[in-house]
This record gives structure tokens, sequence and C-alpha cells, in this order.
């Protein structure tokens, strides 16, 4: 319906079904804010922190992180089937098949990762073994 000035009107009504579902709507809404309050309410600040990194993840896209994380996480699984493979007999829980079958399995997973993947993580573990090594060298002798 048109109006003066060439604005336009909006019919006015609300039906049983439209006063249901604002009703409804109203309820679960407000069931849902009783709900999460006292879990707000303990959270604290940790809340405040969670969305900050909610709000700092969503735009970003994650996949290279995934990726190298697997990288990291499938070299420390290589890593602890070697160390299976060389305990004793009677330190063992499994057949050393298991870690021998493992340890090979890790490394080929790890290595068809994305290429940005496979740098990144042996960049970082390379750091971690200089670091290793600067940390267990002797102290020199003070003058």
């Amino acid at each position: 319906m048109p109006g003066t000035g060439g604005e336009t009107r909006l019919k006015r009504s609300l039906t049983l079904s439209d006063a249901v579902a604002v009703g409804l709507g109203s309820m679960i809404g407000a069931r849902i804010f009783t709900a999460l309050a006292p879990a707000a309410a303990a959270a604290g600040a940790g809340l405040v922190v969670g969305a900050v990194l909610v709000a700092t993840v969503l735009p970003v896209d994650l996949r290279p992180a995934i990726g190298f994380s697997s990288f990291c996480v499938l070299l420390y699984y290589a890593v602890t089937n070697l160390a299976a493979c060389r305990l004793k007999p009677g330190e063992r829980l499994y057949s050393r098949v298991l870690p021998a079958v493992g340890l090979p399995g890790c490394v080929v997973l790890a290595f068809t990762l994305p290429l940005e993947s496979v740098i990144a993580g042996s960049l970082v573990i390379l750091a971690g073994l200089v670091l290793l090594r600067l940390h267990r060298r002797p102290a020199e002798e003070p003058i």
C-alpha cells in the first residue's frame, strides 16, 4: 500500500502460527541463555580468551598448520617406534614386528604430506635439535 511521499507501508498482520513461532523462539532463546549463563560465569576471562581465539582463527586457513602438526606427530611416532624396536625382549609388551612396520609407515606418511608442511616441520625439528645440542653443551670454565 503506497503511503504519502512514495513510501511503502506494510500491512500489519500476525497470524496464530506467527505468534506461536515468536513465542517458541523467545522461550528457546531464553532457555539457551539461562543454560549458558552459569557456564559463562564460571569460565570468567577464559570465555573472552576463547572468543578472541575463535575470532582470530575463523578467517584463517588452518590447513598448513594441520599439515605441519601432522608431520611433527608422525615423526614423533617414528621415534617412538624406533625406541620400541630397541627394547630388550623382557621390556617389550608386543612383538618387534609391530614397531618395525610402524617406523617406516610413519616416515612414509610424514613425507607424503604437502611439501610446505614437510619443510616447516623439518625446520622446527632442526631448530629444536640445535637448541638441545646448545643446551647440553658443557659450560665453559671462567677465566
